[in-house]
């Protein structure tokens, strides 16, 4: 059974403006940057990658570029060379170009909205999603795996929040986190500044929606319950579990699945 709350995120809202959205997945990529707490799992993304038979990978939910620029170096230094895609609902397109200016020919972007339950087939790789599947419902999480599944793609799944009352706690330290990191993020604009420090609105949004994660995190046990609801899924191998974080008392939880 899924205990798990189905709450709702500010940046899932339709209505919500594209440029708050976009600050504050800026937000979010400069802490996994900083904080690189993904490098734990680069040997599960290391194997998934060889086992799907090759270094292309589809980044869904990418936000703000991912954890890509910390996780490629590791990745190649393991003898996995890749090339990323990334792609989201609501694509932060300034983020995904920094991305393929820093990766030229490593990384590229899909400018069009994805829906990471109906994936166009000519978008091809293994599938990834960083902190980012809480965002979905039971029903919508079994139907990016069964996506996945159904057209015969590998899918990666990791999440760095988790619904217990260590991971809460420290989630209240956001707005600490977001007035430090602000300088380090570019482009560092007039909006961005205001928004911020003058009004506190970047901190809020990120809070409420850090504290919501938590809630709507699934465990292990949840995932691997997905999965078995999944048709075709017993012709794939799962690894389904939870490492520690680098340099962090948390831990990331993972949900691999790969063809036999």
């Amino acid at each position: 059974m899924i205990h798990r709350m189905q709450l709702v995120e500010l940046e899932d809202l339709p209505w919500l403006p594209a440029s708050l959205r976009d600050m504050a997945t800026d937000y979010l990529q400069m802490l996994l940057h900083i904080s690189n707490p993904y490098a734990t799992i680069a040997p599960h993304l290391r194997r998934a990658m060889d086992a799907a038979g090759g270094g292309r990978v589809l980044d869904l939910a990418s936000g703000g570029g991912g954890p890509w620029a910390r996780l490629l170096p590791l990745i190649a230094a393991g003898g996995a060379p890749a090339h990323v895609t990334l792609s989201d609902r609501y694509p932060n397109s300034e983020a995904f170009a920094q991305a393929c200016r820093r990766f030229p020919g490593v990384v590229d972007a899909c400018h069009e909205p994805v829906d990471a339950t109906r994936v166009p087939p000519g978008l091809a790789g293994l599938r990834t999603i960083f902190s980012a599947f809480h965002h979905f419902p039971p029903n919508l999480g079994r139907a990016i795996i069964a996506d996945a599944v159904r057209q015969g793609r590998g899918i990666a799944i990791f999440e760095a929040t988790q619904r217990d009352v260590a991971t809460i706690a420290a989630m209240l330290l956001t707005p600490l986190l977001v007035w430090l990191l602000t300088p380090l993020i570019r482009p560092l604009t007039p909006a961005r500044l205001m928004l911020t420090y003058l009004l506190p609105v970047i901190p809020a949004i990120v809070l409420f929606d850090g504290l919501v994660s938590c809630l709507r995190s699934y465990t292990a046990d949840e995932l691997r319950a997905l999965v078995d609801r999944v048709e075709g899924a017993e012709g794939y191998r799962w690894e389904i579990g939870e490492e520690p974080a680098l340099g962090s008392p948390l831990k990331i939880t993972y949900c691999v699945g790969v063809p036999r």
